[in-house]
């Protein structure tokens, strides 16, 4: 998982042929902590997904020009298409069944 900025955000998504993963997160959040905890571990286990972090006190703009309102928050592309999107802690699927769904 590398931290990107939105200038570059757009270029990668809009040109992945593979899915891209957008973690948006907030420093010093337990709640983010805890999921991207979970997401190094789903990119252990699928290496060539595309993660891209985002944290909230260095990119404001960007967390309103992607529509997320809430941290944590994981929005997945696919050939340039919002495909999938999780708010918050309380999400029905694991992290590990998003990545294995879409990667």
């Amino acid at each position: 998982m590398q931290e990107i900025l939105e200038k570059m955000l757009e270029k990668n998504i809009q040109n992945s042929k593979e899915s891209v993963f957008l973690f948006f997160a907030k420093d010093r959040s337990d709640a983010c902590r805890r999921m991207e905890n979970d997401i190094l571990l789903a990119e252990e286990k699928y290496p060539h997904s595309k993660v891209y972090k985002i944290i909230l006190q260095k990119q404001p703009n960007t967390f309103t020009n992607f529509h997320v309102h809430f941290v944590p928050s994981v929005v997945v592309f696919k050939n340039g298409v919002e495909v999938f999107r999780i708010t918050g802690t309380s999400y029905n699927y694991s992290i590990l069944q998003i990545f294995s769904q879409f990667s």
